[in-house]
């Protein structure tokens, strides 16, 4: 199992995001598509589609999980407004 961090790109490049959007994720999944999907699921209100899309979000690899980690979200970024 991969540990990903997922982070939002704005349209000037910068990560981040507005009131009441997530910036970014960690996530345990067994490779990025993996984790993109699962970030569908906790979105806010950006909606599900910039987390699949690699020109919104950008996906890296930092680590391997300990061998009794389930895949799954494992801290979410979000801004509330």
């Amino acid at each position: 199992m991969n540990l990903y961090v997922l982070t939002r790109i704005n349209e000037d490049g910068s990560e981040g995001a507005d009131f009441d959007e997530v910036a970014g994720f960690v996530i345990a999944a067994e490779d990025e598509g993996a984790a993109r999907h699962l970030a569908t699921y906790r979105h806010g209100d950006e909606g599900p589609w910039p987390w699949r899309d690699v020109k919104k979000t950008r996906c890296h690899l930092v680590g391997q999980a300990l061998p009794e980690q389930s895949e799954g979200i494992l801290m979410r970024d979000f801004h509330s407004a």
